[in-house]
């Protein structure tokens, strides 16, 4: 990317100087910057995939692997989606229907229609959290991949299942605060702060993850304190006209972002606001 329009492009990690080289290689393919331009310079069709029967707030059930694998061409794909490595534990599991996916974009900038697809809450960092590239986004699934059951009896264990470090909480600071950490391109340490992270203000958060390696740049690499805060989910709003995307990744606070404390007892309700 060219341009870092959200945080999913943001590069976390400190580099070498001959790894920024191959970077700013990438970043100046022209080939890629003139197709980039382009699509920002025409209007945006806000086409939009062909709606899940799956709605939100259900609940479904992840197919057996055996059906799954029925589904699927000989690269591991249906319809272009890849049912990925991290993927295959969750099978025969129930999860709640987060969002339906209609409209995204993709790693390489530009936003295209998504058909018959949700997220659920099975994290891409996998059932013990050490897949993908350490930022804890929802996975997506076809609904062919799904079966719609009934609420189960412990619905309210089964939505908090994926939380780790269940004892740290963080309380948003201060927009003024925030402000000070940031540079002119609203990032702090290669880290945007995205403009609806403001809402969160004064709210407090159980931590889902912090973390400390990411995999960029064909490896996974140590970064400065970055956490994942419960139920923050980027809404997409970023990319104006040509949005919303419904990727839902996690929103990514830097440590510099926030007031940390650990606690032996279970905190306030997600989102309370602090009263001091």
């Amino acid at each position: 990317m060219l341009f870092d329009r959200c945080q999913l492009h943001n590069r976390l990690a400190h580099y070498t100087f001959r790894e920024r080289l191959l970077t700013w290689r990438i970043r100046l393919n022209l080939r890629r910057t003139l197709l980039e331009l382009l699509s920002r310079a025409r209007p945006s069709l806000r086409r939009v995939g062909k709606a899940s029967r799956f709605a939100p707030g259900s609940w479904v059930r992840i197919r057996d692997a055996d059906e799954i694998r029925r589904t699927l061409n000989s690269d591991d794909k249906l319809r272009g989606l890849a049912f990925v490595s991290q993927m295959w534990p969750y099978c025969g599991t129930t999860h709640r229907v987060l969002k339906p996916i209609r409209r995204l974009m993709d790693d390489a900038g530009h936003v295209r229609p998504v058909a018959r697809t949700v997220l659920l809450a099975t994290p891409c960092g996998g059932v013990d959290g050490t897949a993908g590239c350490g930022r804890e986004c929802p996975l997506w699934y076809r609904d062919e991949w799904l079966q719609e059951v009934p609420p189960p009896a412990d619905a309210g264990a089964l939505d908090h299942r994926h939380l780790r470090d269940t004892d740290l909480y963080a309380t948003v600071k201060s927009a003024a605060k925030i402000d000070r950490t940031l540079d002119r391109r609203s990032k702090h340490r290669g880290l945007m702060f995205m403009p609806e992270m403001y809402a969160y203000e004064g709210m407090r958060f159980r931590v889902v993850k912090k973390v400390d390696r990411v995999w960029e740049l064909r490896e996974r690499t140590a970064v400065e304190p970055i956490y994942i805060l419960e139920g923050l989910n980027c809404s997409g709003a970023v990319l104006g006209p040509d949005g919303p995307c419904d990727r839902g990744c996690r929103l990514l606070w830097h440590e510099a972002w926030l007031n940390l404390e650990q606690t032996g007892r279970k905190g306030q309700r997600r989102g309370e606001a602090e009263t001091h």
